[in-house]
């Protein structure tokens, strides 16, 4: 649309957690980390109206609620209806930079700060569960000649008519840095903080990251190679981090797990 103005409809990724939304080929990492799987708004139906301007830019969605990809309306995993608002106000740099997290030698200083809110309820339209859920976060992103910093908070409220509600929160910190024009280096920590309410599912679950990405073609994701070795200091049968190969955090009673990641990819 015309002076900044746009219009999405169908189904995407709601405007919430900036790690989730930057593609998964211009991740600084292999695979996003286990506090944005705790809290990922996976993708919804709905409609999304969006304005960018010079420094400032917003986008606004009306859903059927988070985590609802290719699902009926009288699933019981749709909300009766979802509101999600998203504001970032760039100081510097241009607003393509926000497409990846990484930021090659030679480029520009960019910096941005984000938040959202989400809001949905459920339970009175067929199959829908009677609970509210609320949704917040906040992050900050800076990017130099070859140097990267991004970190995030978000808390999330899950209300049901019946039993207990819970509010939990997570916290990452992550950033690289060239050593060679195609040799990056990165780490990340994250931590996610259960509701004490939670029983046996109350337990901090936090994981520190390393790994180096070469860049085959320089100042391009087109072909990359990433290793990457995950240190999860606590135990995840007693977190809400979820468990599966691709994360990549096997279920287990016991701390101290460790992965070693090797990708490569290829963008067409």
């Amino acid at each position: 649309m015309d002076n900044g103005w746009n219009l999405m409809w169908g189904q995407f990724k709601l405007p919430i957690l900036r790690e989730e939304l930057v593609d998964d080929k211009f991740q600084l990492t292999a695979e996003r980390s286990p506090m944005n799987n705790a809290f990922s708004q996976g993708r919804s139906q709905g409609v999304q109206i969006g304005y960018e301007g010079e420094a400032f830019r917003f986008m606004g969605a009306f859903s059927d609620g988070i985590r609802t990809a290719n699902s009926d309306y009288t699933s019981g995993a749709e909300a009766d209806f979802a509101l999600t608002g998203r504001v970032e106000f760039k100081w510097a740099g241009d607003w393509k930079q926000a497409r990846d997290m990484t930021s090659f030698q030679g480029a520009d200083y960019f910096g941005m700060v984000g938040g959202a809110l989400h809001y949905q309820s459920g339970g009175d339209t067929i199959g829908t569960s009677d609970t509210d859920v609320w949704m917040a976060t906040l992050d900050g992103t800076m990017e130099g000649s070859g140097w990267n910093v991004y970190g995030a908070f978000v808390v999330s409220s899950v209300d049901p008519s019946v039993g207990a509600d819970f509010q939990d929160m997570g916290f990452l910190l992550q950033g690289g840095f060239f050593v060679a024009p195609q040799w990056e280096l990165f780490g990340r920590y994250d931590i996610t903080i259960p509701d004490d309410d939670r029983g046996g599912n109350d337990d901090n679950f936090s994981a520190l990251t390393l790994g180096v990405n070469h860049y085959v073609v320089p100042e391009s994701h087109v072909a990359k190679a990433t290793i990457e070795f995950i240190y999860f200091l606590d135990n995840p049968s007693e977190s809400i981090v979820p468990t599966s190969t691709t994360t990549p955090l096997l279920p287990s009673d016991s701390d101290s797990q460790w992965s070693i990641l090797g990708q490569f990819q290829l963008v067409f």
